[in-house]
């Protein structure tokens, strides 16, 4: 199956989180921890907003534009081989928190077993989809969403799956 095809099986995807819920407390010590579950009903907890984009709460880093220098620019830039190897890196972390994501979506029964199951095995055949070999390979719209991965983005992001799920949130949110 062509990669290309396979991106958009990720599509079946859109049924996993764009984000999971965090939650913050401050044990007996006085520590303060952050997970994705609330430690225990007797501790109080504050669910945490997480803004895109979003560093912290001192001052934002200096924005500085660099100068456009071609030949800089050119030897900076990886190689092929380089940028497909990174993807694959990042992918290989990517596919497993995916599943995660999933099994825990259907822990929490906010989806099906059969969704689940669908998930993975979109998920396996993406995972064997996205190769060395693919990569080095690919050419247009699939070498873009290889340089995607590269840089660590994710399979949701580079894949256009998180955008189609977002706008299928705010389609179905206007719907009276």
């Amino acid at each position: 199956m062509a990669p290309r095809h396979l991106f958009s099986l990720l599509l079946l995807c859109c049924a996993l989180p764009a984000q999971a819920q965090i939650y913050t407390w401050v044990d007996e010590n006085g520590q303060k921890h952050f997970g994705n579950q609330p430690p225990t009903p007797e501790k109080q907890v504050e669910t945490v907003k997480i803004r895109q984009g979003y560093s912290s709460d001192g001052p934002q880093p200096a924005v500085v534009q660099p100068q456009a220098d071609e030949q800089t620019e050119a030897s900076q830039k990886p190689s092929q081989r380089e940028m497909c190897k990174e993807a694959m890196r990042w992918t290989a972390i990517d596919i497993p928190n995916l599943k995660e994501i999933a099994e825990e979506r259907k822990k929490d029964g906010k989806i099906t077993s059969d969704q689940l199951r669908q998930a993975n095995k979109a998920l396996d055949e993406v995972d064997d989809a996205l190769t060395l070999q693919n990569c080095m390979a690919s050419e247009g719209e699939d070498l873009e969403r290889f340089e995607c991965l590269s840089h660590g983005a994710g399979i949701m992001v580079c894949s256009g799956a998180l955008e189609a799920a977002l706008n299928g949130i705010g389609a179905g949110s206007t719907k009276k």
